[in-house]
């Protein structure tokens, strides 16, 4: 599907982003390894829940766990012990093979993981080397069949991969019954990332001991509801808000964001940081931010710690004279697509000179002028050329317009109540 875009008015007004996929991953899985049911609750209703999400659920689901939604959250039942076999399909999400792929070791189980998309191009051989090396028979791509448990002690990895590595290991290292260590032999590059599964790891009662390189799970652990629930409550996201907020900064009117938490621990609140270090005007208000247009200016940012933000920016810095940079992108080459080629060719498809390099992107900003891009099957890449479209002379139209279900499924909708037109077609 396609979505045409034309520019007759500025977007404002307000607009609440959907519930965090991240934060949400994390209390899904504690809750199905949990010792009795529990309710996750999801500000803004279950209706909309990404792709993503119901890719883990549907691991989770064929690891023995059952789910129901309501209006107000996600019911969670653990199974009374886990299957001798399964089949994970992760669809194209990441974050749920990264993290179910140590769990379901970890528990025990035989499982063929498959995925669609680009998933069986990203990169896992760090993890089943680990797995491999705790005796646990497994590939190094997709499809793949792994067979053993994976038994506790020390994993030892790189710093600058994914931490989705780290937190699935975090969330098996319990389920082995064994003390276990995880260090790091490199700096981090995502701390925050791994933050947030420390912190729901507590929800569930896990003890988590930080080292100076790394992690330690103290053995004879098990996952435990809280006996306050209302704990378990997902938080609002974002990275999906970041749209919001970089097509605000290019607003005079503004744009205003509800329910996201300024203490959140997803790395990239690090976005009311950036629009007002390029001259946004940002307010807060009863836990709403609202973002404007102020006397903007290039900028430089290192997008190592929250890389999803970095298609949001490339647009932002696209709007603003002069030359902005985005440093230390290379991993934006293994996501859905290739972040950086794909950003690099759109903005240079309206008009923008953008400089390319291995880890980098090189904007000059100026006018942007509508055009046909590709989405690249990518949610993000969609997202972020629909705010450059709006800001654009012209009608511009985005391949793959479906693909925000991914992350964001009624985006589109957002965008025309904030007074966009959009037409996916």
């Amino acid at each position: 599907m396609n979505v045409i875009i034309r520019p007759d008015g500025a977007l404002s007004g307000s607009v609440t982003p959907p519930v965090s996929k991240s934060d949400l991953h994390r209390l899904l899985i504690c809750a199905a390894l949990a010792d009795r049911p529990c309710e996750i609750a999801v500000p803004g209703g279950t209706s909309e829940l990404s792709q993503d999400i119901y890719a883990t659920m549907d691991c989770l689901t064929a690891l023995g766990a059952q789910f129901a939604t309501n209006d107000s959250g996600i019911a969670v039942t653990p199974p009374s012990e886990p299957p001798q076999t399964a089949v994970l399909n992760c669809r194209e999400s990441g974050s749920t093979l990264r993290f179910l792929l140590p769990v379901a070791a970890a528990l025990g189980v035989s499982a063929t993981i498959i995925g669609q998309g680009r998933l069986p191009q990203r990169p896992i051989d760090t993890m089943t080397a680990l797995l491999r090396q705790s005796g646990v028979r497994v590939g190094d791509t997709l499809p793949l069949d792994m067979s053993g448990r994976l038994a506790g002690g020390e994993f030892a990895l790189p710093g600058n991969i994914s931490s989705q590595y780290v937190s699935g290991l975090l969330f098996a290292a319990p389920l082995t019954g064994q003390a276990c260590k995880i260090t790091l032999t490199s700096p981090p590059e995502s701390t925050e990332y791994i933050d947030m599964t420390v912190f729901a790891l507590q929800k569930f009662g896990i003890a988590v001991r930080a080292l100076p390189d790394g992690w330690e799970i103290p053995a004879g652990q098990r996952y435990t509801v809280p006996p306050d629930t209302s704990a378990l409550c997902a938080e609002g996201d974002w990275s999906s808000a970041a749209f919001w907020i970089t097509l605000g900064a290019l607003s005079e009117d503004g744009i205003t964001v509800s329910g996201l938490s300024k203490t959140s621990s997803q790395p990239d609140r690090a976005i009311l940081r950036i629009v007002r270090d390029i001259g946004a005007v940002v307010t807060e208000s009863g836990g709403s931010f609202t973002v404007k247009e102020g006397q903007l200016r290039p900028i430089n940012v290192d997008v190592s710690g929250f890389p999803d933000l970095a298609p949001a920016l490339a647009v932002l810095m696209a709007n603003i004279p002069g030359v902005s940079r985005i440093e230390n992108a290379a991993r934006l080459r293994i996501k859905e697509s290739d972040r950086l080629a794909a950003c690099a060719a759109n903005l240079a498809i309206m008009g923008v000179r953008v400089t390319e390099t291995a880890d980098s992107l090189e904007i000059h900003g100026g006018a942007l002028t509508g055009a046909a891009m590709f989405g690249y099957d990518d949610h993000r890449i969609v997202m972020a050329f629909a705010v450059a479209a709006a800001c654009a002379s012209g009608t511009s139209m985005i391949t793959d317009a479906e693909s925000v279900k991914k992350s964001y499924p009624q985006f589109f909708e957002d965008y025309n109540r904030l007074g966009g037109c959009a037409d996916v077609v």
